[in-house]
């Protein structure tokens, strides 16, 4: 989870607007990098690695492990020959299979990280809008998102925070999951086997900037529902109950 200390960038608690440049500036501080250059880096980062070189370092992988089996069964002496060459062939069979290539580990890897690209792109491209003080082509993720700025286009701080959190949250993540992406060593430790019954949300980020549905255990990966979104979906249940509650009570039960 992102850990950020906003207070190092407000004087007071109180949520009033501040001045529309403020938000680029508060990310620019976080990274310590220009804001521009945030939104430069975060396209570049992607897997630079090929399933041909994947395959070049395990088969390396896999010769060293053979190798290393095969010395440690001619030094046994106190083995049997028919023992140590089923443990031989066990080993090679087991080591064959992890310095093998699983396909799935590779498009994991690469749609895990294009989701995430996607949303901190999105991300960036809101706070570069309030930013600059263009906001035609972000009026509807605005409106999405319940963030209402003043006749001047600036923002509120708990919009800021509500930004701001999510935004450094996925960077951090994306450029977590491309370094370990890009590491040859990730397709020998951490293979992966698409299991059935595992739906697409319990192994992937969803693409949304929000989750409608959770007013409480928020992921910092999401923009924060809004205090009004908060009410709204609060006076949305209430009524689902209520109905529920009357279509028992006219069915008798």
């Amino acid at each position: 989870m992102a850990e950020i200390n906003f207070n190092e960038f407000f004087k007071d608690e109180e949520d009033r607007y501040y001045n529309h440049t403020y938000l680029a500036f508060i990310l620019s501080s976080i990274f310590d990098m220009p804001f521009d250059a945030i939104i430069e880096d975060s396209q570049y980062l992607q897997m630079t690695v090929t399933p041909e070189q994947i395959t070049i370092y395990l088969n390396t992988v896999f010769k060293l492990h053979e190798e290393e089996i095969s010395k440690k069964a001619d030094e046994d002496t106190t083995t049997s020959e028919g023992i140590k060459k089923q443990t031989k062939r066990w080993m090679l069979s087991y080591y064959k299979d992890k310095c093998t290539l699983e396909q799935y580990t590779f498009d994991y890897y690469k749609k895990y990280i294009e989701i995430l690209r996607t949303k901190v792109g999105k991300l960036l491209t809101i706070i570069a809008g309030i930013s600059r003080g263009d906001i035609a082509g972000i009026k509807e993720e605005l409106e999405k998102l319940d963030i209402v700025l003043d006749k001047d286009g600036n923002i509120l701080r708990s919009d800021i925070e509500r930004l701001v959190v999510p935004t450094v949250e996925n960077i951090r993540k994306l450029e977590s999951k491309v370094e370990e992406a890009n590491d040859f060593s990730s397709y020998f430790d951490k293979k992966r086997e698409k299991h059935l019954g595992f739906s697409e949300d319990e192994i992937y980020p969803l693409p949304d900037l929000q989750e409608p549905l959770r007013m409480f255990n928020h992921s910092s990966e999401y923009v924060m529902l809004s205090k009004r979104q908060k009410e709204k979906l609060e006076a949305e249940r209430t009524a689902s109950r209520k109905r529920f509650g009357q279509h028992l009570k006219n069915i008798g039960l």
